[in-house]
């Protein structure tokens, strides 16, 4: 995919992950990061479009329930998503916004069948006009175990790609990405702070917010800029 608003730049050339690199990432951190986030984000581009995407959901599921979005480009793996959503083993979010192609009007109505559009009834609608990227049907509020959701790119962020939008971090949360490297978030200037086959850097183990004692999922969503120091 080469989607304009993309903030990682992802293109039609590149590399996939390699399983060897997938698998020996979720070994060494996939309990830790369920632990912590109460689901392993598989990220992209598209993940749909990864030649092992489905061995790699099963595995992530050993340790956690996986959470990815979609911009719905293969009909029948997303309306397996929504069936597995559903049933409550992954989260699924439909990206469905003016960015992203035509989407197979069936995979539309699967995820919209039974959700509800917030913001609800007497809630403040700004609240979600201002945000860069908003997911705006949910299943219902007592709803547990439906993983579906739609989200909408309102004002992308100004990365990769993209040309436009607000000056914000890509995705404020370490990242694995396809050869092996640890950086600090998805910001084209990430910091380089691990890899996946030798751990994370010394200089770095007390400072990266998922390794510490007691972290929250709110200490994981910090910029590394935030975070990561320069060596005196």
């Amino acid at each position: 995919m080469a989607c304009g608003h993309c903030c990682y730049s992802c293109a039609f050339e590149g590399i996939d992950m390699p399983w060897e690199i997938f698998k020996l990432a979720m070994d060494k951190w996939g309990h830790l990061v369920y632990k912590i986030k109460n689901n392993i984000s598989i990220g992209g581009g598209e993940p749909t479009l990864h030649p092992d995407f489905w061995k790699m959901l099963n595995y992530t599921m050993l340790y956690g329930r996986p959470w990815l979005a979609t911009n719905g480009s293969l009909t029948e793996d997303v309306l397996r998503l929504v069936k597995m959503a559903k049933s409550g083993f992954v989260k699924v979010s439909l990206s469905m916004d003016k960015y992203h192609e035509h989407i197979d009007p069936k995979v539309v109505q699967v995820f919209k069948d039974g959700l509800y559009r917030h913001p609800y009834p007497g809630s403040n609608k700004k609240s979600i006009e201002d945000k860069t990227c908003s997911f705006e049907w949910y299943p219902g509020q007592d709803n547990y175990i439906d993983g579906r959701t739609i989200r909408i790119s309102r004002n992308p962020k100004k990365a990769g790609r993209s040309k436009e939008g607000v000056i914000a971090c890509c995705c404020p949360v370490l990242q694995v990405k396809p050869t092996g490297d640890i950086t600090g978030c998805g910001c084209p200037d990430a910091k380089l702070v691990g890899t996946v086959q030798d751990g994370f850097f010394k200089e770095y183990e007390d400072r990266i917010p998922i390794l510490k004692e007691g972290a929250t999922c709110m200490d994981i969503y910090r910029c590394s800029k935030t975070w990561v120091k320069e060596q005196k």
